[in-house]
């Protein structure tokens, strides 16, 4: 076994620990591969702090591949045929692994977790050999999994197999993505013991049928036990009645719920929950929608404290009186990154922005293709605040050759165009 393959061997046999990581990248800077060296520290900084951080704020800015490490993709050894790393890397390694049959997992697990600290598994299920999943969740390699991703067109077998599991597991992540699900299979997993044990749901469910009767069972959901533990909520791409499980899932994490993004383009009774319930722990929010009503939103975002990352796109016209008590609020003064790309407000919301003195600690402000024009720079060169930004994303705006100079004299590089 070479040095390098003994350094992999330590982090795999201990991939939640960093120090194995740091160890092999300081071996790495005494053999001409600072490069590397350096993405490995970057990203267990990255991993340690949420997204809103100012590591991530550098990230985004200076190198995009501190975000994925394509730079590296190729390193580790090649899988057999059916078994491929996904990316992104992370904490300096790839971390997933993508299969389309069980059979692979069965002959092949040891190997998989031998060659890198694997800690999510997207399984492509596209047959119906259910027995060999059954058999694969209760393999001990299932035990060394963090996250799970379902996609495919049979993947509510692996569903029923997970809703079965009586002991307890590691995964405190799930991705559900598709369509192969039904009602019943969703209210299953939300009473579920594996259920319990997450922290981090992901739902992006694509098949519009199942979309619009997917949520139309109240008294299914009343008879679930409360969520204790979910920290962060991913909704994409489902439009449902006012009694859904996206409802009962916000409200039943009410008092763990650090992180919701939320994407639904025919339904506006988020902010009807957002509003009537409070959420102590929420530190990130991101609103993805063109019928949400942006006065409503941006008065719930102004009257509450605690908020480190608001994020609203898509979004219209919105009263200039709901704006401008929006950046007067002592709620943004621990606001770290507010994003209101691709929406049209204009030049007036440049202008609110900068007469901004709550934003001393934002240090990323995204504007991207927010129809801005000479005005907005001429607001953003001369405002007397701004001052700690890390990333100015002014991508997709029109500006002249003098107001970009401006604005590169003011802002320097935190200045992206």
């Amino acid at each position: 076994m070479s040095e390098s393959e003994a350094f992999l061997a330590a982090i795999c046999a201990n991939p939640a620990d960093d120090l194995p990581r740091l160890v092999y990248a300081d071996w790495l800077d005494e053999h001409d591969q600072s490069n590397y060296a350096e993405f490995i520290r970057m990203q267990c900084e990255m991993a340690r702090v949420p997204r809103y951080e100012k590591v991530w704020a550098y990230a985004r800015r200076d190198e995009a591949w501190w975000l994925d490490g394509k730079p590296f993709y190729g390193k580790p050894p090649q899988l057999p045929n059916g078994l491929e790393f996904v990316g992104p890397y992370h904490r300096g390694l790839p971390y997933a692994v993508r299969c389309e049959h069980p059979d692979l997992l069965l002959k092949h697990a040891e190997l998989i977790f031998r060659i890198a600290p694997i800690e999510k598994l997207v399984l492509a299920i596209n047959n119906r050999d259910e027995e060999s999943w059954w058999r694969f969740i209760r393999m001990p390699a299932f035990q060394r999994l963090q996250s799970l991703r379902l996609e495919g067109r049979y993947a509510d077998l692996a569903l029923e197999a997970l809703h079965a599991l009586r002991e307890p597991t590691n995964v405190k992540g799930l991705e559900l993505h598709g369509a192969a699900y039904d009602i019943q299979q969703l209210v299953r997993l939300v009473q579920s013991p594996f259920d319990d044990r997450l922290e981090n749901l992901s739902l992006e469910l694509t098949d519009y049928e199942l979309r619009a009767e997917f949520f139309r069972a109240p008294n299914d959901y009343a008879r679930t036990p409360p969520r204790r533990r979910l920290k962060t909520l991913e909704y994409r791409g489902i439009q449902s009645d006012l009694v859904s499980l996206r409802e009962m899932l916000l409200r039943s994490s009410r008092q763990t719920l650090q992180d919701f993004s939320y994407m639904e383009l025919h339904n506006n009774n988020i902010i009807s929950i957002l509003t009537s319930t409070d959420f102590p722990e929420l530190r990130s929010l991101e609103i993805h929608s063109h019928q949400v009503n942006s006065t409503r939103i941006l008065d719930y975002v102004s009257n509450r404290n605690g908020l480190r990352a608001f994020q609203l796109h898509h979004q219209g016209v919105v009263l200039q009186p709901s704006l401008e008590a929006f950046t007067r609020s002592d709620g943004l003064d621990s606001m770290h990154l507010l994003d209101f790309s691709h929406s049209t407000y204009g030049n007036q919301l440049a202008r609110a922005l900068t007469t901004s003195p709550h934003l001393l600690n934002l240090y990323e402000l995204r504007l991207q293709s927010c129809y801005l024009t000479d005005e907005a720079g001429i607001a953003l060169m001369n405002s007397p605040h701004l001052k700690n930004l890390i990333t100015l994303n002014l991508k997709g705006n029109t500006f002249s050759s003098p107001i970009i100079a401006g604005l590169q004299d003011r802002f320097g590089e935190a200045l992206v165009l």
